[in-house]
C-alpha cells in the first residue's frame, strides 16, 4: 500500500480561553495540502519501521523509535484489534519537524486509516488518536477541511465551500516547540470563534475575509522566541499577487495564498533564489 500523508495548514487560529488544567481552547480552520510524506506498507515477518527522505536523520535524532507516533499507533491498533503487526512501514519524511505542519500527527492518522482498510475492521480510530494527541484526530478527516474547537477534540465540518487555494509554504530552517510557544502566550483578552459566511465565490473573497476577521494568536509568542519568523512572513507577503501571508499552527512555517498557480510558482522560485537555504514548497489545498 502506498499512501500520502499530507501536511496541514491552520488558515486561522484563535485562542478562546484556557481551562483550569492549563489546556488552551482553540478555534481553527484547518486545510490539508497535496504535499506531504509518503507511507509504504508491505508484508514482513515482524514489524519494521524504516525512515527515509529529507528529514529522516533529524527525526531519528530527536525522536526515539518508541516515541514515534507511527510505532505507537501500530502497537495500540494491534492490541485493540488482536492482530499481529506483520508488516514493514517505510516513511519518506518530506515534512519538516516542529514546523506547524502536523507531520507526525498526519503519519499516525494515515497509518491507522491504512491498517483499518487492510484489516477491514470498523474500529473507531478516534479511540486510538485520542490517546496519542487530539491534533491527530483532525487528520482522520483528510481530505475534508475542518474547524477544530476546544482543545482540538471537537471537529466541525464547515458549512461553506472553501475555494481551491494555491499555496506557498516557507520555513527558514527554524523549529518551534509548541509547549514553549504556549508558555510565552500573553493575552489580555481572548479571541472569539469565527462565524464564516455561507459561501465564498472566489479565493480572493475568501482571503479578504480571513485577513479582516481572523488571525493566528500564536504569532506574537512565536516571534518572541524566533524573531526571524518575521523575515519569512515578509518574504511571502512581498510577492506579487499574495492574497494572505500567515504563520501556520505554532510555527515556524509560514504560508502564502496566491490568486493563480503561476503566481505561486513564480513566488516560490523567487524565494528559492533569494534564500537558497530555506525550505520552500508550492502546493494546493485538497
Amino acid at each position: 500500500m502506498h499512501l500520502t500523508s499530507p501536511a496541514k495548514l491552520n488558515l486561522h487560529l484563535h485562542i478562546l480561553g484556557q481551562e483550569n488544567s492549563g489546556y488552551h481552547l482553540l478555534d481553527s480552520l484547518v486545510v490539508f495540502t497535496n504535499f506531504g510524506d509518503t507511507l509504504t506498507l508491505e508484508s514482513s515477518a515482524k514489524f519494521e519501521l524504516e525512515i527515509r527522505g529529507t528529514f529522516a536523520k533529524k527525526l531519528q535524532k530527536h525522536t526515539p523509535s518508541t516515541e514515534n507516533l507511527i510505532e505507537k499507533s501500530v502497537m495500540i491498533f494491534s492490541a485493540l484489534t488482536n492482530t499481529k503487526p506483520n508488516y514493514k512501514i517505510t516513511l519518506e519524511k518530506n515534512i519538516p519537524l516542529g514546523a506547524g505542519l502536523g507531520g507526525g500527527s498526519s503519519n499516525a492518522a494515515t497509518t491507522l486509516k491504512a491498517l483499518q482498510q487492510f484489516y477491514q475492521t470498523q474500529i473507531d480510530l478516534s479511540q486510538i488518536t485520542s490517546k496519542l494527541g487530539s491534533d491527530i484526530t483532525a487528520f482522520l478527516n483528510v481530505p475534508t477541511p475542518i474547524i477544530i474547537r476546544e482543545t482540538g477534540n471537537e471537529i466541525i465540518i464547515p458549512h461553506f465551500n472553501i475555494p481551491t487555494c494555491y499555496i506557498l509554504m516557507v520555513n527558514a530552517g527554524q523549529h518551534c516547540s509548541t509547549p514553549e510557544i504556549y508558555k510565552n502566550l500573553e493575552m489580555k483578552e481572548f479571541s472569539s470563534a469565527t462565524e464564516f459566511p455561507h459561501q465564498f465565490k472566489t479565493t480572493k473573497e475568501f482571503t479578504d475575509f480571513l485577513n479582516k476577521e481572523t488571525r493566528n494568536d500564536l504569532t506574537d509568542p512565536a516571534l518572541k522566541l524566533k524573531p526571524n519568523i518575521s523575515r519569512t512572513l515578509e518574504a511571502i507577503a512581498s510577492q506579487k499577487s499574495c492574497l494572505l501571508a500567515r504563520m501556520t499552527g505554532s510555527g515556524a512555517t509560514c504560508f502564502g495564498i496566491f490568486e493563480t498557480i503561476t503566481h505561486a510558482q513564480t513566488a516560490a522560485q523567487e524565494i528559492k533564489t533569494t534564500h537558497p537555504e530555506w525550505w520552500v514548497v508550492q502546493s494546493t489545498t485538497l
